[in-house]
């Protein structure tokens, strides 16, 4: 019998643990009988240990010292993965093909080894480069076997186990040899089917994302030229030295007389005087989105937060409803077809594009600023991700740490004129792929819940067990 008292819950687990079960996993460790579902791995009729089914199975890049400075800044960090995909740096996507051992191929599982444990599949078309220390590669598999590997892995009671199984510290994460000796079952007859579906549309979605990295990468090269021909630069390393002075116009202390914000204000200056560039608020409509918001919530709503927009700068088809924690900081009125989306966060800015109104209604949490456009929201929303604009946005950022904005901040950003022809062509091509992406994501979602559907039936979980942090 084995005893489990759970901190989460504050109650006692009780269950019979068989002499066969402690002699299979050579541990006596409670959590690793009660909190991880070990029956989970232990229902297969027939496991096999993974480095059976692998040609092989190793850990990411230790150190950069064996790198080339530029490789090493291509490396896959543990922040790029999410379940069954990995999301590249803009600059991955440009850069030569890797062909050492501990870069990705084609066809490999890619595990990020610390909690919350996720895997990945790399389908043709994904940047191929190393992966750091935090990531396990697994190689040799074949389609359906690296499919159903990682459905598996990215269950939460098979992470937790392998957690378990390889010792938790303060550092919990998946040793190689617990990876290697893991009891793998055979997929479901039927699964090889879903695992070339699931393939395709992985494929489909890569490819999408490569063209928007390179409609985003021609943008931040027009805009970059644009800045590049301002004393910007030069101003921005001045300020940018640990004491300095400088005399400044007196209209530019109107707003604040902070250092740094009259800087700020200084460095706006400079962008209108050498290229014209104009203040956010003119290429605005007049009616500004309602600030107004909850008072409270008892029922769930669908509610889009910092963390719901991927690489893909676009508000989601769907977003999952919850009950937010905090209604007044959800504003009231649901997002609107062409409406832009800003975040708050000048230490770590994102942009989302709205094209079509979202179903159900998704409303925005206040990081959010909501800005509706003229003409051309498409290609702003691309604008307002170049590096000429985030290296603003960073200067506006006030209160004691320096990362949030003030929303009425927001629109004294400073963006390039460019010519109605550029900004039709970029509006057209970002919405077409918008439009792509959303039909791609609706059939990807589709499969993915297919292949939960097949898990769940294969070892036999109930709902709680099936559902429990899992999509």
């Amino acid at each position: 019998m084995c005893f489990y008292m759970d901190a989460n819950c504050e109650m006692t687990k009780v269950a019979i643990v068989s002499p066969d079960a402690l002699d299979f996993e050579a541990s006596w460790d409670s959590v690793l009988f009660l909190r991880s579902q070990i029956r989970f791995l232990l229902m297969a009729e027939h496991p096999r240990p993974l480095d059976l089914l692998a040609s092989e199975i190793l850990e990411g890049q230790r150190t950069s010292s064996d790198l080339g400075q530029e490789d090493a800044g291509l490396i896959y960090r543990a922040g790029l993965i999410s379940q069954f995909e990995l999301h590249p740096m803009p600059q991955q996507w440009t850069a030569p093909t890797n062909t050492g051992r501990v870069a990705i191929r084609v066809g490999d599982v890619v595990l990020k080894r610390l909690a919350q444990v996720t895997a990945a599949v790399v389908p043709p078309g994904q940047p191929l480069h190393p992966v750091d220390a935090n990531y396990l590669i697994i190689r040799g598999l074949l389609e359906p076997q690296a499919w159903w590997v990682a459905f598996c892995l990215n269950h939460t009671a098979c992470g937790d186990y392998l957690l378990s199984k390889s010792g938790r510290g303060i550092l919990s994460r998946v040793s190689l040899s617990v990876l290697r000796h893991w009891p793998v079952q055979d997929p479901p007859s039927d699964f090889p089917r879903l695992a070339r579906r699931l393939a395709d549309l992985l494929q489909k979605r890569t490819f999408l994302a490569g063209r928007i990295a390179a409609l985003e990468a021609e943008v931040e090269a027009a805009v970059a030229e644009q800045m590049a021909t301002t004393a910007y630069d030069d101003s921005e390393q001045r300020f940018a030295e640990r004491s300095w002075s400088f005399f400044f116009p007196a209209a530019l202390t109107d707003t604040s007389w902070l250092p740094l914000h009259v800087a700020a204000e200084y460095r706006s200056a400079v962008l209108r005087r050498d290229r014209d560039w104009q203040p956010l608020f003119s290429y605005l409509l007049p009616d500004s989105p309602s600030r107004n918001r909850f008072s409270r919530l008892q029922e769930p709503l669908p509610v889009l937060r910092l963390s719901d927009i991927s690489n893909v700068p676009l508000v989601p088809a769907s977003v999952r409803a919850s009950i937010p924690a905090q209604a007044n900081r959800v504003f009231r009125d649901p997002l609107q077809p062409e409406e832009v989306l800003l975040s708050t966060l000048g230490s770590s800015p994102r942009v989302a594009f709205a094209p079509l109104s979202p179903q159900p209604p998704v409303y925005a949490v206040d990081h959010w600023e909501r800005l509706r456009f003229r003409a051309h929201a498409a290609a702003f929303a691309l604008i307002l991700q170049t590096g000429a604009v985030t290296r603003q946005l960073r200067t506006l950022a006030s209160g004691s740490i320096q990362q949030f904005i003030r929303p009425e901040d927001i629109r004294r950003l400073f963006l390039p004129v460019l010519s109605e022809e550029t900004l039709a062509q970029w509006d057209r091509s970002f919405r077409s792929l918008c439009k792509s992406w959303h039909q791609t994501d609706s059939d990807w979602q589709a499969a993915l819940h297919e292949g939960w559907q097949v898990l769940f039936r294969a070892f036999n979980l109930s709902a709680s067990e099936a559902f429990t942090r899992n999509p």
